[in-house]
């Protein structure tokens, strides 16, 4: 899952840095064309998709490492749990982000399409925030479970914070 997220990761960030700023990233919209527009819609369209995977990706590969470090039945059980949530949220998102808009190409021409009634695109905005929540609770969950298995361990207090604060530190 590491190397599935550095194959896309990277196609991301060169797409981030040509395609996205040269058609109008952090430009004032009264000097971008409709050319420009175009292709910046399309461009910020297949970074959506790529986004929604990392994410997805970069959590599964966490996941993956808990299931090496911890031994539990329970854990484990809890972990491939988790792991089958994650992949059913990304997997969901995908889908959601590939369909926002019917037909899909008008999500990069919605601006620029004289009969946008014809079309229909979900609320996008709505997407992201419900993305973003989902997101974030999935983090505490999996921050969580290797604080309690830490919680468990028979050591001195002083150890268990020290754990606990490595793990914790993906969370800054």
């Amino acid at each position: 899952t590491l190397v599935a997220s550095f194959v896309v990761g990277l196609p991301a960030i060169i797409l981030n840095t040509t395609g996205l700023t040269r058609d109008g990233l952090g430009r004032d919209v009264w000097y971008i064309t409709e050319e420009m527009l175009l292709s910046f819609e399309r461009y910020f369209y297949i970074q959506q998709l790529l986004y929604v995977y990392l994410v997805t990706t970069i959590k599964l590969c966490l996941l993956f490492f808990y299931l090496i470090i911890f031994p539990g039945h329970r854990t484990r059980v809890i972990l491939w749990f988790t792991v089958a949530a994650t992949t059913v949220f990304g997997l969901t998102f995908i889908f959601l982000c590939i369909f926002q808009c019917a037909p899909v190409r008008f999500y990069w021409l919605r601006y620029t399409e004289m009969d946008a009634r014809r079309y229909k695109c979900n609320p996008i905005n709505q997407l992201a925030w419900c993305h973003g929540a989902i997101s974030v609770v999935l983090d505490l969950w999996m921050i969580c479970i290797p604080l309690w298995q830490i919680r468990q361990l028979e050591l001195h207090w002083k150890q268990k914070v020290a754990a606990s604060i490595m793990f914790m530190t993906g969370t800054l």
